[in-house]
């Protein structure tokens, strides 16, 4: 049985904004909302009024612009941050954030408990968005590595990784006082 959001039907109901745009709010997952989940997991800031994501590829960042637009019918802005080498992808949607807070951000625990439960294109979908935000290649060692903060969601991909038959190994490093799980 998938995965199903469990929010208030007022929630449901497309709402125009002080600017004008009509927002989509989904009602059942899907393999392009669990992507952007992943995404904003590893790599998103969620405040009151506004989604941040930053990156160094441009590329990435497009891609996650389109597919924002394409789950929520929202418009988002693409621009580079002054004196560094990288990215930011920022939607302004009051009703959007509040929506990603109820659902994801303030349930995660709920919500790494249940992904498992969903079809395997969603996992999938899912542990693409993760990779996207946190993923990186070892080229000496040939390995596919992903570093997070959060143990929790780092189990849980090694053992949705092993529905796919992908044997995945856990190990800490320590990085400037935090824990990072590779």
């Amino acid at each position: 049985d998938a995965f199903r959001l469990n929010i208030k039907s007022k929630y449901f109901l497309p709402v125009d904004s002080l600017h004008g745009k009509f927002i989509k709010l989904p009602k059942t997952a899907s393999e392009s909302l669990l992507q952007i989940i992943g995404y904003m997991l590893g790599d998103a800031h969620v405040s009151k009024r506004v989604i941040r994501f930053k990156d160094r590829d441009k590329v990435v960042l497009e891609k996650y612009k389109k597919l924002i637009k394409k789950v929520f019918s929202v418009d988002s802005r693409l621009c580079k941050i002054p004196e560094t080498d990288a990215y930011l992808l920022e939607v302004n949607s009051y009703y959007l954030s509040e929506w990603l807070k109820l659902n994801f951000v303030n349930r995660l625990n709920e919500f790494i408990s249940n992904i498992g439960k969903l079809p395997k294109n969603q996992i999938s979908s899912f542990i693409k968005g993760l990779y996207d935000a946190e993923g990186s290649i070892g080229i000496e060692s040939r390995q596919l590595l992903i570093s997070m903060t959060n143990e929790r969601i780092i189990k849980t991909l090694q053992f949705l990784l092993l529905r796919f038959g992908i044997l995945a190994s856990l190990s800490e490093s320590e990085r400037k006082g935090n824990w990072n799980k590779v």
